[in-house]
């Protein structure tokens, strides 16, 4: 049976209304991790997807694309963007993320990109793994007539180190402090990243500072401590040394999925990178489960897997891993930005890495969310409690509030702007229109180099794009969401399904644009078209 995904939005349905079998419904990132894990064979994902892994076949002659204003990927902001110190985002879309990027860039504006994964386009997916469905016993499928509303739910929360809390300490070669309920950072590297002459320079050199500088450290001696032992050891890592057997894809997806196992099971899993010869990880154990347990766990099954897959034997983890406390959520934040440039600081290439950016956990506290969480003045006052908001809810009464500059996409953003007439909207198709004077592609249809039938599975989907589009009051008619005018003007005046030449050239642009911003794509584009 054909494994089809595609994303849930509005955008999506001409391509996809009538379809016979199953449909997964998702978001687009997360419809990207499951083409690239073979968890599906087609799929309607973002285009960035395939300027990142150029290993699909893309159906020609079929996208969603813009040829001008778009009207659902848009920035809505209540001051000047000269004003822009942070842009929320949500990464449920990486290529509208990456399209932001290279416009703000030229303009010359360089604002820090908040991930906020409260926003309502991320929820479904993120609430629950894929994992934790299956054991539930429901899918995220449905058919291509009946989209899937998703399901609700928390995510975990991150709790911050306890300086008053019980904590258990320990010491090997390097020490590992515990506290229940906490999350850890943890570095863990094969059995040969380090020489052993190296590693046996850098203990004494340890032990020796150590001697001079006693627990617990002020704040000078942890800051020395980072620079001299931390930074030093994480740079050597970065470049490589050892047989990096982790480079090799096979064994890399081994440990991602080894990681991926017991999340929300065991522990919650945050983001995560596989390095050539090292990986890094945020998790935040479950009551029962040690860090100690899970770390071994992790290595010993997937120490075993990579000496059966490469038919060898021996040591491939280093028997001692690395973990520290994430103190409070401004460092989690920074955990996880290290996590995701990591690959771009070690010069790595695509398909060299494993990198998830899953930010599960979530944060209660408003003053660190910031932007992430608005809050009406009035409802405060009359309540006597802040009141959270997400973008469909965002309060036109902002007396005092800082300045808001969000990205909305899909249909979250059309509601926002039927709902909301006090914010200025950047359209971002627009945007892109004015600097290269070409449409832009964001959604491709892919199929994985593996599946058969390819040219027969394209002909379908073009067949039923066709049809949709001749058939366009039977379409809209079936769409609930909004009105069937507004349905029909979104599809024929903001959207276009076609990918012809000049929507070819639209997405080279996108990739040079890509690659001079240090965006992570492939250095070369070749469409492979079916």
């Amino acid at each position: 049976m054909l494994r089809i995904g595609c994303v849930k939005y509005l955008n999506a349905r001409p391509l996809i209304h009538g379809w016979s079998g199953a449909v997964d419904f998702d978001h687009p990132a997360a419809l990207c991790r499951k083409l690239e894990r073979g968890k599906l064979d087609v799929a309607l994902v973002s285009s960035l997807e395939y300027l990142r892994r150029p290993i699909y076949r893309i159906v020609d002659g079929a996208s969603i694309s813009a040829h001008g204003a778009v009207y659902s990927v848009i920035v809505a902001h209540n001051e000047d963007f000269s004003c822009a110190e942070e842009i929320e985002i949500d990464p449920a879309s990486e290529t509208s993320v990456a399209l932001l990027r290279c416009l703000l860039s030229q303009r010359g504006l360089h604002p820090r990109l908040v991930r906020n994964t409260d926003l309502e386009s991320v929820r479904p997916a993120e609430l629950h793994s894929a994992e934790s469905v299956a054991v539930e016993g429901s899918t995220e499928t449905g058919t291509a007539d009946k989209m899937s509303a998703g399901r609700t739910g928390q995510r975990p929360v991150f709790r911050a180190f306890d300086e008053h809390g019980e904590l258990q300490r320990s010491r090997r070669n390097l020490p590992h402090w515990e506290q229940s309920g906490t999350t850890y950072f943890v570095t863990f590297r094969l059995a040969d990243a380090v020489p052993a002459s190296i590693a046996s320079e850098w203990r004494d050199e340890l032990q020796n500072w150590r001697r001079f500088h006693p627990e617990p450290l002020d704040d000078e001696g942890k800051k020395e401590y980072r620079r001299r032992f931390l930074q030093v050891r994480e740079d050597w890592l970065d470049q490589g040394h050892g047989s990096c057997l982790l480079r090799e894809p096979k064994t890399a997806m081994i440990v991602a999925e080894a990681l991926r196992h017991f999340d929300s099971q065991r522990y919650y899993l945050d983001a995560f990178v596989v390095m050539p010869n090292h990986v890094h990880a945020l998790v935040q154990p479950l009551p029962g489960h040690s860090l100690k347990d899970i770390l071994r766990s992790w290595k010993s099954y997937s120490a075993r897997q990579i000496n059966k897959t490469l038919a060898r034997s021996g040591s491939v983890w280093m028997e001692e891993s690395f973990d520290r406390i994430v103190r409070d959520w401004t460092a989690l934040v920074k955990c996880r930005d290290y996590i995701a440039r990591n690959p771009e600081k070690a010069h790595l290439r695509t398909g060299a890495f494993v990198l998830s950016l899953a930010e599960k956990l979530r944060n209660t506290d408003l003053e660190s969310v910031r932007l992430g969480e608005l809050h009406s003045a009035e409802s405060a006052a009359g309540r006597g409690s802040v009141e959270t908001q997400t973008a469909d809810s965002m309060s036109a009464g902002r007396t005092g509030q800082r300045p808001v500059f969000r990205l909305l996409i899909g249909d979250q953003a059309i509601r926002f702007r039927q709902e909301h007439s006090d914010y200025r909207l950047w359209d971002l198709g627009e945007e892109w229109k004015k600097v290269v004077n070409l449409p832009f592609v964001f959604a491709l249809w892919l199929i994985r180099p593996e599946t058969n039938n390819t040219k027969e599975i394209a002909d379908d989907l073009r067949r039923l794009r066709d049809h949709n589009l001749e058939k366009m009051d039977d379409l809209v008619s079936t769409q609930s969401e909004v009105s069937p005018e507004f349905c029909r003007k979104y599809y024929q005046d903001y959207l276009f399904f076609d990918f012809g030449e000049r929507e070819k050239a639209g997405l080279r642009e996108f990739h040079h644009h890509c690659l001079r911003n240090k965006i992570d794509v492939a250095p070369e584009l070749r469409l492979n078209l079916v």
